[in-house]
């Protein structure tokens, strides 16, 4: 079904394919304790039943148009501390390869999805859910849920879109696994190799340095996003204050443009 064709040392190598399954996530998560599930196995199905998102969203996938994994990754020698570096790299991983279809047109919402942006028009194209394992004060195993809207066309939510509706033509899910595959092994090693991601992660940070509104305990501001500190908090500016704020995941929402 799928054929990993890319120049990888790892990443896609070992897939496991299933037709449907309540969560590759889930279903990768026990996999990875067995002894015969390497770094860098995929989990892919066509059609996932309970997939979901960021604060248990569910996340929509008409079954077969678009890519919906888990990719396994035993990143050792990020510091627990610091974990959002792992973050970064899937993240640049994936946009670079949205950004080859859609270039000039794709923003990283911070923590981790995907918008397409066009003429302050935003919809939002993937999700990411990363699910880490540390074991002994070090990272056993990271699953990175990754889910890509292909070729998709009628949506539920209207804030959501798919490659093939910008593109207005099908596209090949398996070039866009093996494009995948490729671009998110060189960010990993380019973070294995200590390479700084973090500064070209913020130029490409949706809604960086635009007046935006935000909610934070109910409480509704205007704010400018300013980038990620060195823990991935997101760092706002507000308006009425002119204050810096930092913010964990979970913090803060987006309500949209001013």
């Amino acid at each position: 079904m799928y054929n990993i064709t890319s120049n990888t040392l790892f990443t896609g190598n070992q897939i496991i394919y299933l037709k449907e399954c309540q969560s590759t996530n889930d279903v990768l998560a026990e996999l990875s304790k067995q002894a015969t599930v390497f770094e860098g196995a995929i989990v892919i199905t066509d059609h996932q039943l309970g997939g979901r998102g960021q604060r248990g969203n569910v996340w929509e996938a008409n079954p077969g148009d678009n890519l919906t994994l888990s990719l396994l990754y035993k990143p050792f020698f990020v510091p627990v501390q610091f974990p959002f570096g792992l973050n970064i790299a899937v993240s640049l991983g994936i946009f670079d390869v949205l950004n080859e279809y859609l270039p000039q047109k794709v923003k990283i919402k911070w923590p981790n999805d995907m918008i397409v942006s066009v003429n302050g028009v935003d919809k939002k194209i993937c999700g990411i859910l990363m699910e880490n394992t540390i074991k002994k004060n070090q990272f056993e195993n990271a699953i990175i849920g990754i889910g890509i809207n292909v070729n998709q066309t009628n949506f539920k939510q209207t804030k959501a879109t798919s490659l093939t509706e910008y593109l207005h033509a099908p596209v090949d899910k398996n070039e866009v696994l093996n494009k995948l595959c490729s671009r998110i092994e060189s960010r990993y090693l380019a973070l294995k190799n200590n390479k700084n991601l973090t500064d070209e992660y913020i130029t490409h940070l949706y809604l960086l340095y635009e007046k935006a509104l935000f909610c934070v305990d109910e409480v509704v501001f205007e704010g400018i996003i300013q980038g990620v500190d060195v823990h991935g908090r997101l760092v706002v500016l507000h308006l009425h204050a002119n204050k810096l704020h930092q913010y964990s995941f979970g913090e803060i929402r987006y309500l949209g443009r001013v």
